[in-house]
This record gives C-alpha cells, sequence and structure tokens, in this order.
C-alpha cells in the first residue's frame, strides 16, 4: 500500500524552516487529531489529521503509519471502508514541530457508525563489526483503536477545539523514547531486513536523516495535549482540504468555489511566509 489512493494527501508544515534539525535522544510521538471518538455530519470531504511532535527523532526509526476505517454493524457487501499506509521515508517532514500530515476522503457522506484503526511500525538499523553496511531491523508496531458516528444534525468538526486541554487527551496517540544513534552517510548501502515477520518491510531503505536507532522503545504515556491548532490554523486547514479536493476531478459531491485568477494564481506560487504545503501526493479515486 502507498499513500491513500482515494485522496489528496498534503503534507503541511505550520513553521518554515529549511534547514536540518539536529537529532537528539528524546521521545517522539504521532497523534491521530481527527477523525476522534465524536459524532459529526456525514461530509463528502471528511478529514483524516496526524500531528508529528519532534519528527526529525522519528525519522531515525523509519516509521510507517498505517490506518484503515471501516463501518460497523452493516453487512459486508454494504460495508464503506478505506485503508492505506504512509511511508513517512517519502516525504520531508523534518522541517518543523509539530509536522501536520492531512487529507480528506469522501467516504464517509452517508450516516453511520465506524472502526478506526491506526498503527506506526518502526525500524532500527545495526552492522556486523568486520562490515560497514548497515542492516534494516523491524522492531515492530503498536496500534490503537476508536468509534466514530456520523450523523445529521450534529457539530461540524472542530480541529482547533480537539487539541484544546481537555479534550486533547483522547486523541489516540504511539510515543517512543530513542537513546542511541548510528551514523547514516550518504549513499549508505544496506542489508536485507531482518525481522520475524516482513509484510510491512521497506526493501529500499532510503534514509532522509544523518542518524538511524540502534533501538527504541514505546513510551507507555504519550502527550497528544502538546499539539495545540490554533484557530487560523484550523481555518487554514479546512480551506486547504477544500481547494485540494476541488482541484482533483474525480471528487464528487463537493461545493467548491469557483477560483479567481488571482487566487489561482496564489495557489500556484506557494508563496512563501504563509502555510506552505511541501508534499502532495494525487491518486484517483476508486
Amino acid at each position: 500500500m502507498g499513500f491513500p489512493s482515494d485522496s489528496l494527501l498534503l503534507v503541511l508544515s505550520l513553521v518554515l524552516n529549511c534547514s536540518w534539525a539536529s537529532i537528539t535522544p528524546g521521545v517522539a510521538e504521532v497523534d491521530l487529531i481527527f477523525p476522534r471518538n465524536e459524532s459529526f455530519p456525514p461530509s463528502s470531504l471528511t478529514p483524516i489529521i496526524f500531528a508529528i511532535q519532534n519528527p526529525s527523532l522519528l525519522s531515525s526509526v523509519y516509521p510507517q503509519i498505517r490506518y484503515s476505517i471501516e463501518e460497523v454493524n452493516v453487512n459486508s457487501s454494504e460495508r464503506v471502508s478505506i485503508s492505506g499506509s504512509l511511508d513517512l521515508a517519502k516525504l520531508n517532514y523534518t522541517r518543523s514541530d509539530p509536522y501536520f500530515l492531512y487529507w480528506s476522503t469522501s467516504k464517509f457522506d452517508i450516516e453511520g457508525t465506524f472502526k478506526i484503526n491506526w498503527a506506526l511500525d518502526i525500524y532500527n538499523c545495526s552492522h556486523e563489526p568486520d562490515s560497514t553496511d548497515l542492516t534494516l531491523g523491524y522492531l515492530g508496531a503498536r496500534g490503537r483503536r476508536s468509534f466514530f458516528s456520523t450523523k445529521n444534525g450534529t457539530s461540524q468538526p472542530d480541529f482547533a477545539a480537539a487539541t484544546e486541554d481537555g479534550t486533547c487527551e483522547a486523541s489516540l496517540a504511539q510515543a517512543i523514547h530513542v537513546q542511541d544513534f548510528l551514523n547514516v552517510p550518504s549513499g549508505q548501502v544496506w542489508g536485507s531486513p531482518t525481522r520475524t515477520q516482513n509484510w510491512y518491510a521497506p526493501k529500499q531503505p532510503t534514509w532522509r536523516g544523518s542518524s538511524c536507532a540502534v533501538t527504541a522503545d514505546w513510551v507507555p504515556t504519550p502527550s497528544p495535549c502538546n499539539v495545540k491548532i490554533g484557530s487560523s490554523a484550523a481555518t487554514s486547514i479546512s480551506a486547504a482540504l477544500t481547494s485540494t479536493a476541488c482541484a482533483n476531478p474525480l471528487r464528487t459531491g463537493l461545493n467548491c468555489p469557483t477560483p479567481s485568477p488571482q487566487n489561482a494564481a496564489s495557489v500556484a506560487q506557494l508563496p512563501v511566509g504563509r502555510l506552505w504545503t511541501l508534499a502532495i501526493a494525487l491518486r484517483n479515486l476508486p
């Protein structure tokens, strides 16, 4: 699996920093901001939002995010579902902290109850004393699960409120602690992945950072409340989701504004100093 097959993936940074951040031991975390365990109206523009805390450190474990959302309490022939994976090594996601990944799907434009599962896969590297080759190993995955419902007459999603104290604790989060690293020279030759199960093994690692973790431990108590989305950032996220979905000719059922020549030009230029789309992957709808 690759990037979400039914949506336009946006990888967005709320702070610009064009230099690589140094990697130091500590804790990194991935938080699912939305959907969360609540009800909201059916929509052909349902967002999926992840936040990455300490992304430079997270890059040392070659992270991959897997997710699935499926309708419950219905026949399998009628069930609505989506699934996919995010190979973060293919994205330059270490330029700001926190870092936000989000996209939208048109699958949940009906009333229903849905189950969401997501997991974080992490890796380490090692080398034999008589070799300069680094070998990628699998450290495992941790999964989280929640439920949400779509129902007419409920309130629209509020991304800012989802990160406020008193509600942020409900975010599904995964955190890791990394202490030791190995240097990764440019053009490093990699050995074959060593692991018990290889369903999700990256076959040709592309390491963007200068270090990889020797080992990593799961943190039992993540800190999703460290991530905050202000009202202006929430508005920008909603606007970006709408504009990118409307730019996809295969997305239907959207209330798309007619862009002016000035707006079209500003989107094409991706001006520095505002919210900056760092990576966009467009895949066709099924």
